[in-house]
């Protein structure tokens, strides 16, 4: 039952918007203030070294790497593999780029959309 509980939480918790955070420009975790991160996440793996840019990068992988392991955790999503967090991040940030169209999503629902082509479970 403590289980189930917590799964739920985690669950619930994954899919409740995120208005706490926000960048210098009040940007709110949506699909726009995700794709914000991953340009930083960019950045700084091409050698950015601006302080601000470094904070949002972190943030970035912090925020996918929770993502990740919730949806793992509440079964939304399944491993495949051995798949390591840069990867989460990196298939998230292709999904961004690639669907523009989704930005005004919440990002949540966004890194949920991303995974879960790449991480089905089997049925």
């Amino acid at each position: 039952m403590k289980v189930k509980l917590t799964t739920l939480i985690l669950t619930i918790s994954l899919f409740t918007p995120i208005t706490s955070y926000s960048d210098s420009n009040g940007d709110t975790q949506d699909g726009r203030g995700l794709k914000k991160q991953a340009d930083a996440y960019d950045l700084v793996r091409g050698g950015d070294k601006n302080t601000n840019v470094n904070n949002a990068a972190i943030y970035h992988i912090g925020y996918i790497s929770g993502a990740y392991d919730t949806l793992i955790n509440a079964r939304l999503i399944c491993r495949v593999g051995t798949v390591n967090k840069g990867q989460a991040v990196q298939i998230v940030n292709d999904y961004v780029r690639a669907n523009s169209d989704k930005l005004n999503m919440q990002a949540s629902d966004i890194v949920y959309l991303a995974l879960l082509p790449v991480f089905p479970c089997k049925q």
